[in-house]
């Protein structure tokens, strides 16, 4: 986590991409440094189902999560409709959302 907080702030990029709890936090704080959008992608939002690994793993998942969702982010891909009702009642506004499927669409492949 800090071996690539440092390589973001020593990197010339456009934007940076986060995908999950542990990503998130610093990958927020460089771009914020450096100035650049940040986009964070939520495969879900567990909340309390954090507890569900145990109270270690649990608690620190929670706040990890917790947090994340606290932070402005530039935008925010939700990987379904469902999550992303999960990140507006969390907070998130609706306008930052966009809700990008997983899998893919066989016919493009024909």
């Amino acid at each position: 986590m800090f071996k690539s907080f440092w390589q973001a702030l020593l990197t010339d990029f456009d934007l940076i991409e986060v995908s999950n709890v542990v990503t998130y936090v610093p990958g927020w704080l460089a771009a914020s440094i450096k100035s650049k959008p940040v986009v964070a992608w939520f495969p879900d939002v567990l909340g309390k189902h954090w507890l569900e690994f145990g109270w270690f793993v649990g608690l620190f998942g929670w706040l990890g999560e917790w947090l994340s969702l606290q932070l402005p982010w530039t935008k925010v891909i939700s990987l379904s409709r469902s999550t992303a009702a999960k990140l507006i009642k969390a907070g998130i506004s609706p306008e930052k959302i966009t809700v990008v499927h997983a899998g893919i669409d066989l016919k493009e492949f024909e």
